[in-house]
């Protein structure tokens, strides 16, 4: 099974529909900051597959373990962070903070 956080954002939907085309098997774990749940429903009815999905900020480590204790997973695609870049020149340590510790949670349950 893989894995793919920030799932329901731009590029991790598209590797989502790549991959459920390839019929792999996916979870998708998203915070629902930049996303919302119709992009899961039009995930599912384009490929026609129900996909497990978790609302969970991956810096939360004990959430995201959970997720890898319920489903068997072997790959991990991790497109999960905070992007806008004009906010990013407001607030960069904000920033680098939060996306250096999404990967560093993200490390620490794989």
């Amino acid at each position: 099974m893989i894995l793919i956080t920030g799932g329901l954002g731009y590029i991790g939907s598209h590797v989502a529909l790549s991959l459920l085309a390839q019929r792999q098997e996916v979870v998708i774990i998203d915070n629902l900051a930049n996303a919302s749940l119709e992009i899961l429903e039009r995930l599912e009815y384009i490929s026609r597959m129900y996909i497990p999905f978790a609302k969970i900020d991956i810096r939360n480590t004990p959430a995201l373990n959970k997720i890898f204790e319920q489903y068997s997973i072997d790959t991990v695609v991790h497109t999960a962070s905070f992007k806008s870049l004009e906010e990013s020149n407001l607030k960069p340590l904000e920033y680098y903070n939060d996306n250096v510790s999404c990967i560093m949670s993200l490390l620490r349950s794989m």
